[in-house]
């Protein structure tokens, strides 16, 4: 029995396997495997290929990882090297390759298609909101948010950014923030220094009723 570990690369920011977890699977049962993030996740693949353990490999692209890295020192040679490195990896070990996003590194012979469909919760409090406007009630009471994990490299630099320089088109424009990480007091900190209200939560869930108004 193989058991298959995971360790948090602090360099890289990213959970990255430490085990072959396609040696788990036997090989009569190899027929499709779906690889989320087949860059990220190959990136140290210790197994057998997975273009001859499985008789269909699609791979399905979630993050930019090159917007991540020109952030950091010498972040446009890094991009530069990692833009080939993550092309490399994915063609050895991919069939077809799905892009959820335009915004994500392109990729030959990709194809953008959102595959993960929509959280039914979503639908619901579209339905809701739907029907308080056939009611006559006012939608939205609130201003504006942004969620995501509270580190830098997640936008908030620029965000803050944006909220400063246009403060003056902004204003009485309310933002709240919703995010948990490693840079979450020092975005705090940011944020009190704008002259735009800028509020600043920890993580919640996409679908919380806090985000309804």
């Amino acid at each position: 029995m193989t058991l298959l570990t995971l360790q948090f690369a602090n360099d890289k920011g990213s959970i990255l396997p430490a085990g072959d977890i396609s040696d788990i699977i036997p090989d009569e049962e190899a027929d499709v495997a779906v690889l989320e993030e087949p860059e990220h996740l190959t990136w140290y693949h210790h197994g057998k290929r997975w273009k001859s353990k499985f008789r269909l490999v699609v791979g399905v692209i979630h993050t930019n990882y090159l917007e991540y890295v020109k952030r950091e020192k010498n972040g446009w040679f890094q991009a530069f090297f990692l833009k080939y490195v993550n092309t490399w990896v994915v063609s050895i070990y991919c069939h077809k390759v799905i892009r959820l996003s335009a915004a994500t590194q392109d990729y030959p012979g990709s194809i953008v298609c959102n595959v993960h469909g929509v959280n039914p919760k979503f639908l619901d409090t579209g339905k809701k909101k739907y029907e308080q406007l056939q009611s006559g009630n006012q939608l939205f009471a609130k201003g504006a948010y942004y969620i995501g994990k509270m580190v830098w490299s997640k936008g908030y630099k620029e965000l803050l950014k944006l909220l400063q320089d246009h403060r003056k088109e902004l204003a009485g424009l309310e933002v709240d923030l919703y995010g948990s990480g490693q840079d979450s007091d020092e975005v705090k900190e940011a944020a009190k220094k704008l002259e735009v209200m800028v509020r600043v939560h920890p993580g919640c869930d996409h679908a919380d009723p806090l985000f309804h108004e």
